[in-house]
């Protein structure tokens, strides 16, 4: 794809960003409630109800569920999208994995405003920085390589 297609991926993610956090009432605190919400009955269900998970259950949890949240959500918005955008393509050339790569990026920003919070929590509920923190960005490029693999197919 040329700069031109890449330039317009950011601006329609940049919009489609804008319009999602301008259409609700709670806008940008939603995509980091929804994640709480889900821990909330995980937690509830297994901790409380099963009398199961261990000392560090809730990090761990937390911690699954907004990797696991980015990877459903950008997989189940990319199902239809080339097909939504079956107008627009019919009026201007558009090369189709543009549609998937704008729920990719999209779904990735809101992944990162997530992630910074989810890693401010770990450190204030006690979770000892190490080098095991450095594989971080590593395991975020592999779950990002395996979204665009399974979106673009």
């Amino acid at each position: 794809m040329t700069p031109h297609y890449w330039q317009l991926i950011l601006y329609k993610t940049r919009a489609d960003l804008k319009m999602e956090a301008a259409r609700g009432y709670m806008g940008m605190l939603w995509w980091v409630l929804e994640p709480v919400l889900y821990m909330g009955a995980f937690y509830i269900i297994f901790a409380v109800a099963l009398q199961r998970g261990g000392e560090n259950f809730v990090p761990w949890l937390l911690t699954g569920l907004v990797v696991w949240k980015w990877f459903d959500t950008t997989v189940r918005m990319s199902l239809n999208v080339i097909t939504a955008g079956k107008g627009l393509m019919s009026q201007v050339y558009l090369p189709k994995v543009f549609f998937p790569a704008v729920v990719i990026l999209k779904n990735s920003v809101k992944f990162l405003v997530t992630l910074v919070l989810l890693l401010l929590f770990l450190l204030v509920y006690g979770m000892p920085l190490g080098w095991s923190w450095l594989m971080v960005p590593v395991l975020l490029l592999v779950q990002l390589l395996l979204i665009c693999g399974v979106t673009f197919s």
